[in-house]
């Protein structure tokens, strides 16, 4: 909560979970954590926005403010990922390179703005990205923590090119990188949290670019689970099998 304690216990313990995240159909949040959009936005996919959406087309539009032409790479295609991938195909990026783990999401991946994928686990994958860019790419944006992600996105960049860091990871983890391959080239490495974003100006901007058919939330979403299918929802988001789930009450919206 805003005065630094947590409404949720288990066990005697406090309980955190990116504040009001409870897994629960209602909840209750101040007043100011609430954003007012056009009720003509579905609310399963208004969830979107709240979180990853933001986050990852946000880290296009505000953080690196993404233009035509650039190339650019994403690093890890969940949620957050897909959304970065769909922001720069939408701002003109070209190429626009998937860079993920599961090659079996690659088709869905060209059908939300990609225009080449690359296998993160082949040797060659910082290669394989600078040839297809030619010089390597303008804008790496990593939205994974993975070991290997960092490393990869700074070995793909061009000349001036830009690692925009999105990835949470844990207290504590230190991240290395050559200085030389940074300075002699005049590359960039720059954060991104949650998009840059100021709620109450985005929220309601990406909900008119849905309601104008420009952001293809519904295209971004791989399954939907009920909440009694939970640990399979948790499960497929370990492994990564999806581009985005949703835990939904109403049952017939799940399958």
């Amino acid at each position: 909560m805003a005065d630094g304690t947590t409404r949720f216990h288990h066990g005697g313990e406090d309980v955190f979970h990116y504040g009001p995240a409870t897994n629960a159909p209602l909840t209750v949040v101040a007043e100011r954590a609430v954003v007012s959009v056009d009720p003509a936005m579905p609310l399963d996919l208004a969830a979107l926005i709240g979180c990853a959406a933001t986050t990852g087309v946000g880290a296009v539009r505000n953080t690196a403010r993404v233009r035509p032409g650039e190339a650019v790479a994403v690093l890890g295609c969940g949620g957050v990922g897909i959304s970065a991938l769909h922001a720069a195909a939408l701002a003109g990026a070209y190429p626009v390179i998937a860079v993920d783990v599961r090659p079996d999401k690659f088709a869905a991946l060209i059908r939300m703005g990609a225009t080449h994928c690359v296998d993160a686990t082949a040797p060659d994958a910082a290669d394989q990205i600078r040839e297809i860019a030619g010089r390597g790419v303008d804008y790496a944006f990593v939205t994974t923590s993975a070991a290997s992600a960092f490393p990869l996105a700074m070995g793909a960049l061009a000349v001036r090119g830009t690692c925009v860091l999105i990835a949470g990871y844990p207290d504590g983890v230190a991240l290395g990188f050559d200085p030389g391959h940074l300075l002699n080239g005049e590359r960039r490495i720059v954060a991104s949290k949650y998009g840059s974003s100021n709620p109450p100006v985005d929220f309601p901007d990406l909900v008119d670019m849905y309601l104008a058919g420009r952001l293809d939330l519904a295209a971004m979403v791989s399954h939907r689970w009920r909440v009694d299918q939970m640990d399979e929802a948790y499960d497929a988001l370990r492994s990564g099998a999806a581009t985005r789930g949703l835990i939904v009450f109403d049952t017939e919206s799940a399958g």
